[in-house]
Parts: structure tokens; sequence; C-alpha cells
């Protein structure tokens, strides 16, 4: 997977960007690192828009390696704790950490804060894009559950995880990226407190219920229509396509502009 893969990520990126140098008034002189940085298409829109000291950061190197052919400098490594220091003794503090959908990548989120925490200026800012569980329950989103994705967060659950951590949010945006994400703006510093929504036992027997009536009736369209094929090789086709049992019988190929995922099965 790559950032730019899409015209959607990359448009997502750019917006993203755009707001984040305008709101905290982002230039040359300051720092802003991405936690899960990928190829670097979010920093290179913050280095056009600001021309601010970047660093990615990002475990794969492959990936990593395509950030570098845009000049972004990136480390090859996990972001946690371990790193942050590393990090802090070679380039300093940061005005900003990023991290978009990533956070619910990561095994250890506790040391992840940590590492940010000892990163972040006292007057920086954290911002954060996660998968939203309420939208993903009102969607009957399921097919956006798979291995890589650890954690689901609720409002409620992500404002705990960050207080309990030293973090105080002060704002937190529904976007539609993703199938309905939250983009949570955090400091250090102690803010009004937000009423975070809560999600209840109810409202996940609901979400099991439709997904079962979901997937029934995507198998009943396939298997009256077949042959069908698919357009766009996402990810979470991959979950639709074991809740459904689908077989090269089922769907004959799937379309993908992407040319990482070409000839791949």
């Amino acid at each position: 997977y790559t950032s730019d893969n899409s015209v959607v990520s990359r448009t997502h990126f750019k917006k993203i960007a755009n707001f984040i140098c305008k709101k905290f008034k982002i230039n040359e002189k300051s720092f802003v690192i991405e936690a899960g940085s990928n190829d670097g298409t979010f920093l290179k829109e913050i280095i056009n828009a600001s021309k601010a000291k970047v660093l990615g950061v990002d475990p794969a190197r492959n990936i990593t390696n395509l950030a570098k052919k845009k000049s972004i400098n990136t480390i090859t490594n996990y972001f946690n704790r371990s790193t942050s220091i590393k990090i802090l003794k070679k380039f300093g503090n940061a005005d900003i950490i990023y991290g978009a959908n990533v956070f619910n990548h990561v095994d250890d989120i506790h040391d992840f804060l940590l590492g940010v925490k000892k990163l972040l200026k006292n007057d920086g800012n954290l911002i954060l894009e996660v998968p939203d569980l309420n939208s993903l329950i009102e969607k009957v989103g399921f097919d956006t559950i798979y291995h890589e994705h650890r954690h689901y967060f609720s409002e409620n659950s992500i404002s705990k995880i960050l207080n309990k951590n030293g973090f105080y949010i002060y704002d937190i945006k529904k976007i539609n990226y993703m199938s309905g994400s939250l983009r949570v703006f955090a400091s250090k510093k102690r803010a009004s407190k937000i009423k975070p929504r809560k999600i209840t036992l109810n409202q996940f027997e609901k979400f099991k219920k439709k997904t079962t009536y979901t997937i029934e009736r995507i198998k009943k369209f396939v298997k009256s229509n077949s042959p069908v094929v698919g357009i766009g090789a996402a990810t979470k086709g991959n979950t639709l396509l074991n809740c459904c049992e689908f077989t090269d019988k089922d769907i004959k190929f799937i379309l993908d502009r992407s040319a990482y995922k070409i000839n791949k099965f």
C-alpha cells in the first residue's frame, strides 16, 4: 500500500497538510513528524505548503525508499519511545506529530504515546486519524476489520487512553476517510473537557445481526449473477471475500489502478 495510490488519498493528505500549516502557523522554522509516514505523500504536502523541516518514521524499507526518492527525510523504524529518544537527540522537539491510520495498527499504544510525549514540544500538537467505531457500527463496515487493525476507537475510548498518557483532547472531528474516521487534536496542555460519545452493548448486538444479514445478501446477489468482476482491490476486500467464501468461480478478477497490486493473488 502507498499513500499516493489513489486520487482520494492524495487529496485527503493535501487538504489536511494545508489545514495544519494554516491553523498552527507552520513555517520554515517548524518541525513536523509523521508516524507511519509511508511514501511521504503527506510530508511532501507539508513542505510544499510551508517549507517546514519534516521527518517520516515508517518500518517498511521498500516504502521508505520511495519517500527518500521524493527527498523526504525518513527513518526506517517503528515509531515508539526508543525511536523517539534517537530522534530527539538528532533533530530536537517537534511542533506537530501526525499519524493517519497508524495508531490503530500499533501493538503497544502506551509506548507509542510515551514516544510522542518525549518528542512533542510543550505547546506542540498531536493529530491522530483513526477508524471511528461508531461509524463502523452505523454503516455496518465489518469489512474494515482485518488483522492489521489492532484497535477500533470510540470517542470515549481514545479520550481515556490519551488522558491516561498525559494528553488532552481539545477537538474531535468526524471525517469520511476510510469509511468514517475520527481526527483527534490533542496536546499536553489541559483543555476544556469534550463530551465523547460512548458505544453500548446493544449497538454491538445490532451490528452483529446487520453484518450477518449483509453477508447473506451479498452472497445471494453474486451467486445469482455469476460471473462477477471487482473494481478496486482494497485491503478490506479480502475480509469481504473470506466472509462470503467467494472463490474464482464467483469473482473472476479484480481491477485496480495501483501497479503494486497487479498480478497478485
